[in-house]
């Protein structure tokens, strides 16, 4: 099974970056990106993805406030946010996030806990 990601960073190096890093792998295929957190709620609602990559800091609103949001429109998306604020590691946690990933962190070690997080979707779906 292919795991549907959507990556949302205000960044458009980081975006084009991970996209490219996924698509590498068999088991992953971008569906959308976004560049601030209330696009990654419309994404998230319309497209229905596996996983959402999601950053902290961007403009409109930032990761951390998006992640109820995006539970309330697609209940089985897991999020995973991929962000230099490691200050809100629990808050992402707390807030609905299965993964925190800094972006220090290696982009291998950034795809096995996508992969890892689109097979939870699988089994919740």
């Amino acid at each position: 099974m292919v795991c549907r990601v959507v990556v949302v960073d205000d960044a458009d190096s980081v975006r084009d970056l991970l996209s490219i890093r996924f698509e590498l792998e068999d088991e992953l295929q971008v569906v959308g990106t976004g560049d601030d957190g209330l696009e990654a709620i419309d994404l998230a609602g319309q497209l229905r993805p596996d996983v959402v990559v999601l950053d902290n800091q961007m403009p409109h609103l930032d990761g951390l406030s998006a992640i109820p949001l995006i539970r309330c429109v697609a209940p089985a998306t897991r999020i995973v946010v991929f962000s230099a604020c490691d200050t809100i590691q629990d808050a992402a946690l707390e807030a609905g996030a299965c993964a925190y990933i800094d972006k220090a962190q290696s982009l291998e070690t950034l795809v096995t806990v996508v992969l890892d997080a689109g097979s939870q979707y699988a089994d919740l779906a």
